[in-house]
């Protein structure tokens, strides 16, 4: 009667494993596409965004608790609890801002971005990466800054307007929407 017991929280361990490796594989191909300019604005961006952040997380998550429950000598036992303890506080600083974008929906902060240069960053440090962002000056005259899609970088950026209304997220700054300004 053990051994079945055994052979079943084997059984769960590996299901629950399988789909934490498939929320991952999932969240790595919607990384390759916010890499190269996509996915990065709107609502979807933000969900995809926090959906990225949480099965990365829960990914390393229930690799270190299989570990935990897995490992046979204390050492082990003490190496996968420190990974976990760490991944809980990586869990702490990743979800924070999310959250409390969260909390603050739909008031989102709403900027009039004026003296607007466009730009198209070209990265291969890793991985080769695009990033488009919309630089100029809010109301006050500080410097803004906010990565965009590709396709809002394509449709504006030889318009020769320079003054748009961008609507954000006040916590992460994720970009949910871009709109010509009247001013």
């Amino acid at each position: 009667m053990k051994h079945t017991r055994f052979a079943k929280a084997d059984n769960m361990a590996g299901s629950i494993l399988l789909l934490a490796i498939a929320l991952f594989l999932v969240a790595a191909v919607f990384m390759v596409l916010r890499g190269h300019g996509y996915l990065r604005e709107g609502t979807a961006g933000f969900v995809i965004m926090l959906y990225n952040r949480l099965s990365c997380l829960f990914f390393a998550g229930t690799a270190l608790t299989i570990g935990l429950l897995d490992g046979r000598k204390i050492f082990t036992k003490i190496m996968f609890a420190l990974g976990l303890c760490a991944v809980a506080a990586a869990a702490f600083f990743a979800l924070r801002n999310p959250v409390r974008d969260l909390m603050a929906w739909p008031s989102w902060k709403t900027v009039t971005v004026s003296a607007c240069s466009f730009e198209r960053i070209h990265t291969v440090s890793r991985r080769s990466s695009t990033y488009y962002r919309l630089n100029g000056y809010d109301e006050n005259g500080d410097a803004a800054a906010f990565d965009l899609n590709k396709a809002t970088y394509k449709k504006y950026k030889n318009k020769g307007l320079h003054s748009f209304a961008v609507t954000y997220t006040p916590y992460t700054e994720s970009v949910i929407r871009v709109e010509v300004s009247d001013q």
